[in-house]
């Protein structure tokens, strides 16, 4: 049921890529803005911002929804980022509902759109794989995907897109990935919510941003791929052995 190693090691190193890079690219602007950049008027953004958040709580959280919608549909890059910063603007509770419900609403509609716009082309295109996907969904039905939603070895716009061919129905398709998804949204939103104000920097310096929560906050991000990865191998043998 679970994806081979070499594909999570490639996704893996992919991933740490990215990260490499948009760290660089961060620290590489900051460099060249620095003389334009102070922490003071970053403060006075960030208080401005929130300011607008906390007179149009309402709509600022429907604003949000739509963005993380649209990235999710369109399979557009940020999507981690943007879960974090949902905990930071939010809090848990708030960012976990917007992220977890839009990510979903989103992942439907490019399965729908597969099934009925793109399939023909789509089948040429993915081949072998689509059958692979189809044999593993006749063998393990639902916690299949599951498995896939839980640790994330197959990019998410190729498992929205894949599903979108095979014989499972909407509403089955929503809810699971819904709650194989939920883990992992919760976790990052949770690493969102324990990050400090740009106002709480200025005021206690780097002593404020290392905080115990933060360290469990990022732990626990560090070690869920792990812990989700051996959780969902054990399940998968345990399904197999009940095959038998």
């Amino acid at each position: 049921m679970p994806a081979d190693h070499e594909t999570y090691r490639s996704v893996a190193r992919r991933r740490s890529f990215i990260g490499i890079f948009s760290i660089a690219a961060i620290g590489l602007g900051c460099y060249l803005y620095r003389d334009s950049l102070s922490l003071d008027q970053a403060v006075r953004v960030e208080q401005s911002v929130l300011a607008r958040r906390d007179a149009k709580p309402v709509l600022t959280w429907v604003l949000f929804f739509l963005v993380y919608f649209l990235v999710a549909a369109f399979s557009i890059p940020g999507a981690a980022l943007l879960t974090i910063l949902a905990g930071w603007f939010f809090g848990l509770g708030w960012g976990v509902l917007g992220v977890s419900f839009a990510s979903t609403l989103g992942a439907t509609v490019a399965f729908l759109a597969s099934r009925y716009f793109f399939r023909a082309g789509l089948e040429g295109y993915f081949g072998e794989r689509k059958e692979k996907f189809h044999r593993h969904w006749q063998e393990h039905g639902k916690s299949y995907l599951f498995a896939l939603r839980l640790v994330p070895v197959v990019p998410f716009f190729v498992i929205n897109l894949l599903m979108g061919m095979l014989p499972i129905r909407v509403f089955t398709f929503a809810w699971v990935s819904q709650l194989g998804m939920l883990p992992g949204t919760a976790l990052y939103v949770y690493a969102g919510s324990a990050l400090p104000s740009l106002g709480t920097l200025q005021q206690e310096g780097w002593g404020g941003v290392f905080s115990f929560r933060i360290l469990i906050a990022f732990s626990l991000l560090a070690a869920a791929p792990f812990v989700f990865k051996a959780l969902t191998r054990r399940w998968a043998q345990a399904l197999d052995e009940h095959a038998d």
